[in-house]
């Protein structure tokens, strides 16, 4: 069920593929912990959220919350490029709008291998970290899955224990 969630969601953007390492690069991450820090406004589902791109540590992404769902990153839409450790600050906007990063033109690089980094990552608004896992919870969540039991499906279907936050 989860691949078949994730072939529709590939199907909606053609950029979206995630490599055999990316998947274990970023268990591993998710068991490590980290990430960065969300700054929410009291009352409101808006403020500015910093975080970190991982398939191994993204640098050049450009991470933005996508308003309208087109994984596009807009005129309207903020938008920030990570650093060399993967790590994005001052992304604004609403926390109900998922987190998107992608290759930034072909310029992004996975810090750990090198390589070109040449996928898109989804990650649900109220996440701080992006990853190909993220991907997994925010393809679930876009088929009318409320966010837990995407998160409990996910950790379910890769072994994972079921207290691993995925949202950090």
């Amino acid at each position: 069920e989860l691949l078949g969630l994730m072939c529709d969601l590939s199907k909606k953007n053609q950029s979206l593929r995630l490599g055999q390492s990316a998947l274990l690069l970023s268990l591993l991450s998710a068991c490590g912990g980290g990430g960065g820090t969300t700054s929410v406004t009291s009352g409101s589902p808006s403020g500015t959220t910093s975080g970190r791109v991982i398939d191994g540590y993204i640098s050049g992404a450009r991470v933005f919350r996508d308003l309208n769902n087109d994984f596009t990153p807009n005129a309207n839409e903020a938008s920030v490029i990570t650093n060399s450790a993967g790590v994005y600050t001052g992304l604004s906007g609403s926390t109900n709008s998922e987190i998107i990063a992608n290759s930034n033109g072909g310029s992004a690089t996975d810090a750990v291998t090198g390589l070109p980094f040449l996928a898109t990552l989804i990650a649900p608004g109220n996440y701080d970290v992006v990853t190909p896992v993220t991907t997994l919870v925010a393809a679930l969540t876009q088929n009318g899955m409320d966010q837990g039991q995407a998160e409990t499906v996910v950790l379910n279907a890769l072994g994972l224990h079921a207290g691993i936050q995925l949202s950090s």
